[in-house]
């Protein structure tokens, strides 16, 4: 039987994963959630999010649910402390990758979460894995969508959530979506699949067509509550990458910055933990360490390096890409955020 979960404040002030309190099994359905809440934190600050937070996951597949029931399932622990720590009021959820069910590409799906302490545990039982999800009419031409029939229009202690699926590769379908206040990629494995490349150039904010002195795409002060239609503005949301070991995401990290590098090969880091080229530049918010929300459960496969042990979203690294294209060391600086 697993231990009970306990949680203990850090020095941002929000609670953390006690890896000697929680078994291995719940440390697996527990580390996407806590991964990317905890970044959240780490980025942003306690109390900082805004109310209505948009958050895009790139390369989703099959282990963030093959339903919006699962999904939900998978992610009820984020929802809790987003909605109850966090007060976010509106959140919407974008799953994107080429290994989405085609059965959810394209689709919206709406529910509601009610995170107040009196109702919070009924409301996961709701429509955990046997809720009754109904069609209601697309928001968007195209676009099949949902709503679960057990869900009450917003109210105080609630949180509207919104599941965006789409199995296109991110650069090509990014626009159809509110403009993310984060980006985060579980075990994407970047440094094994050439595919991921044009995705990485425009997560990273370059553009080896633009004037090196162009500023676009500086993100609303509130993202729509439905997908843009306007072009995909350059991305300038903080970018979160897991990787199943050590190793693999010390080659994830060599492999975003030989994306940022230019033709010539060119790159420049302008001071600690800043870097730019004439393509692009970012920020590392920290790099390559241990993520202390991994999953405990070994991964079982027969690709991988010999000698490496394997656990889901194992180690963590996170930049955002710099406002700025200036490629000199006295100018580069001048578009940080």
């Amino acid at each position: 039987m697993d231990a009970l979960l306990e949680l203990r404040p850090t020095a941002t002030g929000a609670a953390a994963m006690s890896e000697e309190c929680i078994g291995e099994d719940e440390s697996l359905r527990l580390t996407r959630s806590f991964t990317i809440f905890h970044a959240l934190m780490r980025i942003f600050g306690c109390g900082n999010l805004p109310s209505h937070l948009v958050l895009h996951i790139l390369g989703a597949d099959h282990r963030e649910g093959t339903t919006p029931q699962q999904t939900r399932a998978m992610f009820v622990d984020l929802l809790q402390r987003l909605g109850h720590d966090e007060h976010v009021l509106d959140l919407d959820f974008v799953l994107c990758g080429p290994n989405i069910p085609p059965h959810l590409h394209g689709t919206r799906h709406t529910f509601v979460h009610h995170h107040a302490p009196a109702a919070a545990k009924m409301d996961q039982n709701i429509c955990g894995l046997d809720g009754v999800w109904q069609e209601s009419p697309a928001a968007t031409p195209g676009m099949r969508t949902t709503r679960c029939c057990d869900s009450p229009p917003s109210t105080a202690g609630a949180l509207t959530v919104r599941l965006w699926y789409n199995s296109g590769l991110y650069h090509d379908v990014s626009g159809l979506f509110a403009t993310p206040d984060a980006i985060f990629l579980f075990n994407a494995g970047l440094w094994g699949y050439d595919d991921w490349e044009p995705t990485l150039e425009y997560i990273l904010g370059c553009d080896r067509a633009a004037c090196p002195s162009d500023h676009v795409g500086n993100r609303q002060a509130s993202p729509p509550p439905i997908p843009a239609t306007n072009p995909r503005p350059r991305n300038v949301a903080p970018v979160v990458v897991t990787s199943y070991c050590s190793e693999e995401a010390s080659d994830d990290m060599e492999t975003l910055e030989r994306v940022l590098l230019a033709e010539d090969g060119s790159f420049v880091e302008v001071s600690p933990g800043v870097a730019s080229s004439p393509v692009g530049g970012l920020e590392w918010l920290w790099k390559p360490e241990v993520n202390p929300h991994r999953s405990r459960v070994p991964r079982r496969t027969e690709c991988g390096v010999e000698g490496r042990a394997l656990f889901e979203n194992h180690s963590w690294q996170a930049l955002r890409p710099l406002r700025c294209r200036h490629f000199s060391k006295a100018t580069c600086n001048e578009g940080l955020w």
